[in-house]
């Protein structure tokens, strides 16, 4: 089973589809940001740091959208390649205004070989 995590609360958990046993939502992002976010693309290492990302910036916002919106600026600014986000200047700087407060680790990103890759 696909190990995934949580982007909802930062956890790890089995399977995109399921819901998290620590926050129990079964997320709020599309399956196809939830399946990148798996060992499918990244391995367990990435994630784990990934979901301390998670948990440092929901210390700084308490909107689960909002949050995740950060995450994925956090991951267009980090990630060689991947998609920006098309956002307006005001959301922008609110986005960056979290990010500020918070302190995140270096995360490696290391690309999974579990599927194939």
């Amino acid at each position: 089973m696909t190990a995934a995590l949580c982007l909802d609360c930062g956890e790890m958990k089995w399977g995109v589809l399921l819901p998290c046993p620590k926050c129990k939502t079964r997320g709020i992002a599309p399956m196809e940001i939830g399946i990148a976010f798996s060992d499918h693309h990244y391995t367990s290492d990435t994630l784990n740091q990934l979901g301390i990302v998670i948990k440092e910036i929901n210390t700084h916002c308490d909107e689960p959208t909002k949050c995740l919106l950060v995450f994925l600026h956090y991951i267009s600014k980090n990630v060689p390649d991947s998609p920006s986000l098309d956002l307006e200047v005001e959301e922008t700087q609110e986005i960056e205004s979290i990010l500020a407060k918070c302190k995140l680790p270096s995360v490696v990103f290391e690309e999974s070989k579990m599927w194939g890759r």
